[in-house]
């Protein structure tokens, strides 16, 4: 590998992405053995998907990638989770003000299947940045084929069956509190 010369970022990343890529770093370095004994398991709390990745955001990815190395430089057997959040309002009121709604009647007269299909579409959007651009360019190496995508039924299934069970074994309240977040 030969980087002589001024120094180009862009020809650097070229460079070590091509080495990777024929070596198989990536996959050599993400094998997970579930049998070790050794095991550090990781499961990403989600990047959300409603508008491009910006610096804070990739300072935050980067801390948890320096921790995910940490335990494979370390001997231990790694088993790194990806995920989305894929919901919330700012989508919501990027695809409102797209089409001008300003009230829940506005919505409506759009359609619940139309509005639904915008949201999902302007994360569809926004996640290839991300998967791009927030993961793949910066040398993160989670497990995104699987990654858990919160937008899907099989994960809101899951999280209502989660509270529903919480609820019948008494174990949520209602109550006011100060939180310092």
């Amino acid at each position: 590998m030969n980087l002589s010369g001024a120094y180009n970022p862009l020809k650097v990343e070229e460079v070590v992405a091509r080495f990777w890529g024929e070596k198989r770093i990536e996959e050599k370095w993400r094998r997970f053995d579930p049998d070790s004994d050794r095991v550090f398991t990781f499961l990403e709390g989600p990047p959300t998907t409603n508008g491009m990745p910006h610096v804070g955001h990739i300072r935050g990815r980067t801390y948890k990638d320096v921790v995910l190395r940490f335990w494979r430089l370390r001997g231990y057997a790694v088993w790194a989770q990806g995920g989305w959040d894929q919901q919330g309002l700012p989508v919501e009121l990027e695809v409102e003000q797209k089409f001008g709604l300003k009230s829940k009647k506005d919505i409506e007269r759009l359609g619940l299947e139309k509005f639904s299909e915008e949201c999902n579409a302007l994360v569809d959007y926004y996640l290839q940045f991300w998967e791009e651009w927030g993961t793949r360019r910066l040398g993160l190496w989670l497990d995104l084929k699987n990654a858990y995508q919160t937008r899907r039924p099989r994960y809101l299934e899951y999280t209502w069956r989660i509270v529903k069970r919480a609820h019948e074994r008494g174990l949520l309240a209602e109550d006011y509190k100060v939180l310092w977040f």
